[in-house]
Formats: C-alpha cells, sequence, structure tokens
C-alpha cells in the first residue's frame, strides 16, 4: 500500500508539473510535500482509532498524554495549513498550486474523523489551539508573543538549548518507562555482559560467564566501569550519561548539515535526531550503540572540518584515526 501510494503521489506531481511547467526539482519536492504531509496525516487517524478501539493496546499515563499531545499537535496543525492554503487560492483565484495538494483536505478529514475516539477534553485542546494559532495574528497579545517567540527561536543558542533539553527529557522519559520493567537490564541485547564485565573490571574479577568472549567491546565496558566507578552501579545514570552524549550526538547533526545543507535543513535534522526512537532506545539501553552513534557523527563532523580547511586542520586527521581506533 504506501508503495502504490508514492507511485501515485509522484505521477500526479510529474503529470501535474508537465501542464503547469514545472522544473524537474520542484515536481520532487512538491511530491515529498504532498507525499509526506497526507502520508502523517492518515497514519496519526489511524493511529488513534487502533490505540482507542484495539483491546491488545494498553497505553500507561505517560504515554497516553504523550499520544494525545500528538494528536492535539497535528489537529491544530493542519487546520491552521489547510485554512492558510485554501485562502490564499481563493485570494489569488489560480489552480496553482493549491489544487496540487487538494488531497490533503481528504487527508485531514481522517484526523478530523478519528476526533470521536479522542475524548471530549483532548478534543476541546485541539479545537482552541487550532483556533488560537489561526486567529492568534489578530491578538495584539498573541500576535506580539508570537513574534517575541520567534525573535528568540531564531538565535541558534536558544534554539539548540531548547532542543538539547526536549531530547534529553524524552530520553529520561524513556529510561524510567524501561526501568518499569523488572527484566530492565535486558533492554539491550548485551545488557547483562557488558554490566557484568564492567562490575567485574571494577573488582578486579572478570566473570566467567563472559570474560573469555572477544567479541565484546572493551571500550564501551571501560566506559560503564568508569560509570560505575565514579556513580555505582545505577542504571539510571548510566542512561542519564548515555542520553547528554545522545544530545551531544544531536548538535553535531546539526553543525554538519548546518555545514552541508544550510540552516534550514539543520533545525529539521536536529529535531529527527532529537526524537528519533532507534537514538532514544540507544541512549537508555546498556550496549556499546550508545556510544557509536556519538564516535560517527563526531567523526564526521571532523571530516567535514578537515575537508573546509585542510591545511590548516590536518592535524585533526590523526585524531580521527584515534577515535576510529579507540572507540572499541
Amino acid at each position: 500500500m504506501p508503495l502504490c501510494y508514492w507511485i501515485s503521489v509522484v505521477c500526479d506531481a510529474m503529470a501535474t508539473g508537465y501542464f503547469w511547467h514545472w522544473s524537474a526539482r520542484e515536481r520532487w519536492v512538491r511530491a515529498l510535500q504532498l507525499g509526506v504531509s497526507g502520508h502523517v496525516l492518515v497514519l496519526i487517524a489511524h493511529l488513534a482509532w487502533y490505540a482507542s478501539y484495539d483491546t491488545r493496546v494498553a497505553l500507561s499515563g505517560g504515554y497516553l498524554r504523550y499520544w494525545q499531545a500528538v494528536w492535539i499537535v497535528v489537529f491544530a496543525g493542519g487546520l491552521v495549513g489547510l485554512s492558510h492554503g485554501v485562502a490564499r487560492w481563493w485570494t489569488e483565484r489560480r489552480a496553482d498550486p493549491w489544487l496540487f495538494f487538494a488531497p490533503l483536505i481528504g487527508a485531514y478529514a481522517t484526523v478530523c474523523f478519528s476526533a470521536v475516539s479522542m475524548s471530549r477534553s483532548v478534543t476541546a485542546c485541539a479545537l482552541l489551539l487550532g483556533f488560537i494559532l489561526l486567529f492568534g495574528r489578530y491578538i495584539p497579545l498573541v500576535r506580539s508573543g508570537a513574534a517575541h517567540g520567534g525573535t528568540w527561536l531564531r538565535r541558534e543558542s536558544i534554539f539548540l538549548t531548547l532542543v538539547g533539553i526536549i531530547a534529553l527529557v524524552f530520553r529520561l522519559f524513556y529510561a524510567t518507562r524501561v526501568m518499569s520493567n523488572p527484566d530492565f537490564l535486558n533492554t539491550g541485547s548485551d545488557g547483562p555482559a557488558y554490566d557484568a564485565l564492567a562490575w567485574g573490571l571494577i573488582h578486579a574479577q572478570p566473570d566467567p560467564r563472559w570474560s573469555h568472549i572477544p567479541m565484546f567491546a572493551p571500550g564501551y565496558v571501560r566506559f560503564l566501569a568508569l560509570v560505575y566507578w565514579l556513580v555505582g552501579r545505577n542504571y539510571f545514570l548510566v542512561c542519564v550519561v548515555q542520553s547528554i552524549f545522545g544530545v551531544l550526538a544531536c548538535w553535531f547533526l546539526y553543525a554538519i548539515a548546518k555545514r552541508l545543507c544550510g540552516d534550514s535543513t539543520a533545525r529539521l535534522t536536529v529535531g529527527f535526531g532529537a526524537l528519533s526512537f532507534p537514538m532514544i532506545f540507544a541512549a537508555v539501553s546498556i550496549g556499546h550503540q550508545a556510544m557509536d552513534l556519538f564516535w560517527t557523527v563526531l567523526v564526521v563532523w571532523c571530516l567535514v572540518r578537515y575537508l573546509e580547511e585542510p591545511q590548516r586542520l590536518g592535524r585533526w586527521m590523526m585524531g580521527i584515526g584515534l577515535i576510529l581506533g579507540g572507540r572499541y
């Protein structure tokens, strides 16, 4: 189904672009805009019905509030986006480009229908947020607040700090959810092995179950042993340290994307990194994957900086070699 959907979106973009004389780049850009937006709206609507009526789904209080917040944001954002699009098309009286995005009205309608599966208070909050965003520009207080907020968010340091806080909060929240299971040590496939090897290294007593296996990353074992030596054998504090490295990885992603693709792409990239589930999962499980991500983006960042100024930064290549060789 997703393959057929994307084929139809691309064919629609190509056919429309042919009649409206769009460039090849513009056709692909609009295809991505239409495809991703429609796909997300339909998935959110489907998830709303699935989470509410499938008896196999049992969400905890925290996850339920998180899911409701996501639905509210999508509902309100869709209301604002479609309203502005239709208004602009109506004002300009032309079919290009807004009729091309008309299928999004149907996709957003599925989100509206999914309101039946949400509580009345959640639906009311979504409508209220949507109307505030839609008509807020006519309210002086809201307009001035939005202007100040936009000015602050355009400052790189404030934006990255906010994203870092969000990334850290999501990782630590998920860590608490993981630790609610008594078998949390097995969250990472090799978690028990790394835990035993690190604890044995501190006490100079190799664990006979794992010490004879050469495949475990010795660098990560020593990193975990250092954390245990400093703060004790505490799973949550290990997650805290790894989450901090995860936030740093997000910031390095921003720096790489900014140099290669520009500021807008960099902001989108760091946002995806902050909320990426594989990155969150790696940060809250014991395993070398938690540090692999950080070292990888650090190496890429060093390579990008080296390519910018190979003469002045050539000495960094030695550091890159040490990182690649010492990470394990």
